[in-house]
């Protein structure tokens, strides 16, 4: 006979992984992946009133582009935990009504936590990921993705 205990914590990870999926096709959510870090999310539309930080990623429509951040510490809606493992050349996905488009990383910068972000550039329709650097102490780092 094998027993197999579940802790609260895999318990918690699982039944949130569940409310995840049920939310995302019951409101119409969009859906990031990243292969590389075997990362799932959903996130809300930039117009919806649960698009914030603490249901996990930030969705903000700024002209042309798309910037998602997220938090990087240890809370549990802190999805981009792994972010600083991407490089150049990664690839990631966003999944909303029944598309799929797939952004290659371009760059990678940091910036200082001032709350803004400015990013220069002649290409259209990018998606930049941001979050607390766990690196470079005081910055944030974000990932510009280009569509391919």
């Amino acid at each position: 006979m094998i027993l197999i205990i579940i802790g609260p914590y895999a318990y918690h990870k699982s039944y949130q992984k569940i409310i995840e999926i049920k939310a995302f096709a019951s409101e119409n959510l969009s859906l990031l992946v990243i292969p590389r870090i075997a990362f799932t999310k959903p996130f809300f539309p930039n117009d919806n009133e649960k698009n914030n930080l603490t249901t996990g990623i930030m969705s903000i429509k700024n002209n042309n582009h798309l910037l998602l951040a997220s938090h990087s510490g240890d809370g549990i809606h802190s999805y981009f935990k792994k972010l600083e493992e991407l490089k150049i050349g990664d690839e990631f996905f966003i999944k909303e009504n029944n598309q799929e488009r797939k952004y290659q990383i371009i760059a990678v910068n940091y910036k200082d936590k001032d709350g803004k972000l400015s990013y220069q550039s002649k290409e259209d329709n990018l998606v930049i990921l941001i979050t607390c650097s766990k690196k470079v102490l005081n910055k944030q780092v974000y990932f510009v993705g280009k569509k391919v």
